[in-house]
């Protein structure tokens, strides 16, 4: 398989054995490398020291992306090995960075193309096989993880092909579990069903009164499904897949970092004393703390406040491109995290956070200002002028955004066309730098 030289260390992370990922855990902390708490290796199982070297070596990088990559190149090997593609092709399946992938909990092999027509397609699924695969996965996952753990159904119709699991009818130990939700999921271009409420009630926290009923829970979950085209019988395999749906603002701090450690990036490569500027960085990375979106705003601020020019210096340009106000398009409050793709020709941005929450069932993704598709989080960048000007202009006043990124009130801009020799922009560029030294000295 090939991979692109950005995606290449980040998957082998995860595909390395323990004893290798411990290697470059020692090589990284006798060079003074580390700026995330120190963890005890002995006791992380393979894949979160493969999961805490990423933020160490990549912070930013998506952990959903470098496992799906992982896993691809995992299948793809034992298919070249033994000849014949034994796991699922999970890493086909449309998905978001919003997810990440854990571990199939459960998988039946089914035969319904050579038999009779058959009134009802039904499986059983073993209580304690699922039960077992459950407990691993909490196991390895702390409690507030464990929280957002969602239970997905797949429908495959060979290891490789996915069936559309658009049903007429869906059932769980008798109860209808088909709703408007489970079809918005598919037409938003998901291929998975959300069975995660019923799984952790009849698998987690059983309240059946009735004898005969509790004792069959005791040991089945009964699935009986219908699909709208009536393709039932075209089903080879039938599975559960434990995923992790990060919140959003987990996913906004890592859109913080991705967009800082670009920029530290390109300060140590640019560097007359590239080992000392590193060390720098470190310093700056060791502010951020677990599960704080402001720890990682102020890296962004610190980062990037580094490499804005002096636009005092520049000759001002009176063409405005276009106008703000400072509010998310979706919501029309105000900005609070700003954020727009790589590929937008526009200057105005939309809220990282609202853009989450609005897309947490959509499978493609798109700016809600130009409609320009968005295919992963590495398409998106905080904006710091934005960022900046939210802070300095609390007030919901109209802004204008020039030609060499300068950004003017109402105000300002009118005072300009009256009296253009009093340079009401010399005032603006002054609160712009104190705003970076003060930034800077935090």
């Amino acid at each position: 398989m090939k991979f692109h030289i950005r995606e290449l260390v980040p998957t082998m992370l995860f595909r390395l054995k323990k004893r290798k990922l411990e290697a470059i855990y020692r090589y990284l902390s006798e060079h003074h490398l580390l700026h995330d708490k120190e963890p005890l290796i002995a006791d992380l199982q393979t894949h979160r020291l493969g999961k805490y070297l990423l933020s160490t070596i990549y912070p930013g990088y998506s952990a959903a992306r470098a496992r799906n990559f992982a896993y691809r190149d995992y299948r793809e090997c034992r298919e070249k090995e033994y000849g014949t593609v034994d796991p699922l092709a999970y890493d086909y399946a449309p998905t978001t960075e919003m997810f990440e992938r854990l571990d199939e909990v459960f998988r039946v092999d089914v035969n319904w193309q050579n038999e009779q027509r058959l009134l009802k397609h039904t499986i059983k699924i073993p209580v304690h096989i699922l039960k077992k695969s459950i407990d691993r996965i909490d196991a390895v996952n702390d409690n507030k993880s464990i929280q957002n753990i969602e239970y997905h159904l797949y429908l495959w119709n060979s290891t490789k092909t996915l069936l559309k699991p658009l049903c007429k009818s869906l059932i769980i130990n008798s109860n209808q579990v088909w709703t408007g939700r489970q079809q918005k999921l598919v037409n938003g271009g998901f291929m998975h069903i959300d069975i995660s409420q019923q799984i952790k009630q009849y698998v987690r926290r059983r309240s059946v009164t009735n004898e005969t009923e509790k004792a069959e829970l005791r040991r089945y979950i009964s699935l009986e499904v219908e699909l709208a085209d009536e393709n039932e019988r075209n089903i080879s395999h039938i599975s559960i897949c434990a995923v992790l749906r990060i919140p959003s603002n987990e996913l906004v701090s890592q859109l913080y970092m991705q967009t800082a450690t670009e920029i530290m990036y390109k300060s140590i490569q640019s560097s007359p004393y590239p080992l000392i500027t590193q060390q720098m960085m470190i310093q700056v990375l060791k502010q951020k703390e677990s599960g704080h979106l402001d720890s990682t705003e102020d890296i962004f601020m610190t980062c990037m406040s580094t490499c804005v020019d002096d636009r005092g210096k520049r000759s001002f340009d009176m063409e405005m491109i276009e106008s703000s106000l400072l509010q998310d398009p979706l919501t029309q409050k105000r900005l609070q995290h700003p954020v727009k793709s790589i590929y937008c020709k526009h200057k105005s941005c939309f809220d990282a956070s609202t853009f989450f929450d609005h897309h947490a069932d959509l499978q493609l993704w798109h700016c809600p200002i130009c409609f320009v598709q968005i295919k992963h989080l590495e398409e998106l960048r905080m904006d710091y002028l934005t960022k900046l000007e939210i802070e300095q202009h609390h007030q919901a006043e109209p802004l204008y955004i020039m030609r060499n990124d300068l950004v003017l009130t109402e105000t300002g801009l009118f005072a300009f066309q009256r009296e253009p020799h009093n340079h009401p922009l010399d005032t603006h560029v002054n609160k712009r730098l104190k705003t970076l030294a003060h930034v800077q000295a935090t």
